[in-house]
């Protein structure tokens, strides 16, 4: 009788500890289960956070904004400026700079607008700059728009001259051997010349080099001296200001002409012949080039039914007709 009683008081003081310690572990499993999953989101929200913080940094634009509207070809100052931090979802190359500083904006720009680098130009544009279109150079086959090239005249003696220096390719196509430039008045003027030149003596050849690093050279200096008729004319023309520089060129001229003379037709002609097979392989070398770009971006697969439907027979061959 006693035995029950102690065995019973046993089996009831198991029960009142594995009840609380079942609810315990099941409030512990719980609870862990609870951290695990807060800290899970956690996890997702920071790398959400961190998503949106690198995007906010990339979208981060430092700018330029005037302070007040800014007339067209004002040379452009840093006072003139204010920076300021904008998101904008745009290359940040083609904002303005501080390397811009000292350019010219072709366009009025507005206050409170940031400034784009397509606006301004590192070029004084004058009242007698004028954009020139020219085939007859013999032109680099890899040169391209925005390169900065030297246009040089090469006689047949071999005397080369500097026409033009450090000029910016405005446009270019190279299928037609056509480039665009700005030129101003007296350029115009200088390569005219070159080019009455380059026709009247054989053998006589225009052509383009083109600057390395155009952003730290500097530009190379006019050699060329204009023919007699064009530098009469430039003496007259309200449009050139340095008759000094006028009055030398003509010196240096007739002592080119003197020289020029001294060529005989016969070298003259072999010379011509020479420059003109030169100018058809670059022009071939282009074409080539241009074929070559073509064909990479064709591509012309045929399914396996397609080739096995173009099965001729030689029958059907010899019969004059295909049949697919």
């Amino acid at each position: 009788m006693g035995f029950n009683r102690r065995r019973k008081r046993v089996k009831m003081f198991l029960i009142l500890l594995v009840i609380p310690l079942s609810i315990g572990i099941v409030v512990l499993g719980g609870y862990y289960g609870y951290i695990k999953r807060i800290n899970q989101i956690e996890e997702s929200y920071q790398e959400v956070i961190e998503e949106l913080r690198v995007q906010h940094y990339m979208n981060s634009r430092l700018v330029f904004i005037p302070k007040e509207t800014i007339a067209a070809g004002t040379v452009l100052q840093e006072d003139l400026f204010y920076q300021k931090k904008i998101k904008a979802d745009i290359n940040p190359e083609l904002f303005m700079t501080q390397e811009d500083f000292g350019k010219i904006n072709l366009i009025e720009l507005k206050s409170q607008f940031p400034v784009m680098k397509n606006s301004i130009t590192d070029m004084i544009v004058s009242d007698d700059m004028r954009e020139e279109e020219f085939n007859m150079f013999m032109l680099s086959t890899n040169l391209k728009e925005e390169h900065y090239i030297d246009v040089r005249i090469n006689f047949s003696n071999g005397e080369d001259y500097i026409i033009l220096a450090k000029k910016k390719v405005r446009r270019i196509n190279l299928d037609n051997n056509t480039i665009w430039l700005w030129l101003n008045e007296e350029e115009i003027n200088r390569i005219s010349s070159g080019i009455v030149d380059a026709y009247l003596h054989e053998g006589t050849k225009l052509y383009t080099v083109t600057y390395v690093q155009a952003s730290i050279q500097k530009a190379a200096q006019i050699t060329y001296p204009s023919n007699i008729a064009v530098i009469e004319v430039m003496k007259n023309n309200p449009n050139i200001i340095d008759l000094a520089k006028v009055e030398l060129a003509e010196d240096r001229r007739l002592a080119l002409e003197e020289r020029l003379d001294q060529i005989s037709e016969v070298e003259a002609s072999s010379i011509a012949n020479s420059r003109n097979r030169e100018s058809s392989t670059r022009q071939q070398v282009v074409q080539e080039s241009e074929e070559e770009h073509v064909i990479e971006q064709e591509e012309p697969t045929e399914p396996e039914e397609k080739k096995e439907e173009q099965t001729v027979d030689e029958s059907e061959v010899d019969n004059g007709y295909f049949d697919y």
